[in-house]
């Protein structure tokens, strides 16, 4: 079935570690596309700026060899969800560098894998 497909917005909607999925077509009802739940490990991330923007946007975030930019950019009249998912696979833990709109570098290690985690920027004096 052929259908006008029309944006995307990608998130973690039911809060279980896993990303989700809506879509929306011309003329028709939002799509919900739930992501099962595997074996393997996550992390995610939500951002809060202190001399940065609130939500950290423009951060870059590496964590575990993955680069993820801190935004809620989508698709046409889409917004993704703003925190940031991370797939660790069989890792426990992860080492999360931040480099922070503002200049600011931030490193944490040893961080619990399967966790939401609010990282809040650190300011030097």
């Amino acid at each position: 079935m052929a259908v006008a497909g029309r944006g995307a917005a990608f998130g973690d909607l039911n809060n279980d570690g896993w990303m989700d999925v809506i879509t929306t077509s011309l003329g028709e009802r939002p799509r919900v596309f739930l992501n099962r739940r595997g074996t393997a490990h996550w992390l995610v991330v939500t951002l809060r700026g202190k001399k940065s923007n609130r939500d950290g946007f423009g951060a870059r975030v590496q964590l575990n060899g993955q680069t993820r930019l801190a935004t809620a950019a989508g698709s046409y009249l889409s917004s993704n969800d703003k925190r940031l998912h991370f797939g660790l696979g069989s890792a426990e833990t992860a080492t999360i560098e931040i480099i922070w709109p503002s200049g600011t570098r931030q490193l944490l290690r040893n961080v619990r894998a399967d966790q939401f985690l609010v990282i809040e920027e650190t300011v030097q004096k």
